[in-house]
């Protein structure tokens, strides 16, 4: 801006600019997270253990990938 003469207009631009970029971040970190779940959940349903021991790592390894 032309009459912007202290220079603010810069600074809440680059501020603002930051936030979004945050925000931005925030929303695709949980959009990921969301669609890993149901990709998990979705997956799990297939799984047929034929042993004890393979349920039990099962069991261990949902938990685990959903927390990434």
């Amino acid at each position: 801006m032309s009459s912007d003469t202290h220079g603010w207009y810069g600074l809440c631009k680059s501020y603002f600019m930051s936030k979004t970029v945050e925000v931005l971040a925030a929303a695709f970190t949980a959009f990921t997270n969301v669609l890993l779940a149901a990709i998990i959940r979705t997956l799990s349903t297939l799984e047929r253990h034929h042993t004890q021991s393979g349920l039990e790592a099962g069991a261990y390894t949902r938990p685990l990938l959903s927390s990434t």
